[in-house]
């Protein structure tokens, strides 16, 4: 998980104090045990711990975007055909909603 904060005097005002997950993958064998919640929650407690309000992540059509919206996680946009046939799919959770 990588987060993006601004702090006072920096040169970046814009607040983003955001989390983003940019990699995360569960073992096929190791699929429907609860594996990929959990990795997800220990995430977002950790990004609340850290101040940040929202998390970014990006799938495609033919990962797990159900897997994602099941967790309060919202569709914020998606580009057709990338990968060809499929969509390149942006998600966010905002944390203060909780």
């Amino acid at each position: 998980m990588s987060t993006a904060r601004s702090s006072p005097g920096s040169a970046d005002t814009r607040g983003v104090d955001a989390a983003e997950i940019r990699q995360r993958l569960v073992h096929e064998s190791r699929r429907g045990l609860g594996l990929g919640r959990q990795l997800l929650e220990m995430a977002e407690t950790e990004a609340r711990r850290r101040g940040c309000f929202q998390i970014p992540l990006a799938t495609h059509s033919f990962q797990a975007p159900e897997f994602y919206l099941r967790l309060g996680y919202e569709v914020v946009d998606s580009v057709p055909d990338y990968p060809r046939g499929h969509q390149h799919v942006l998600l966010r959770k905002r944390l203060n909603q909780e």
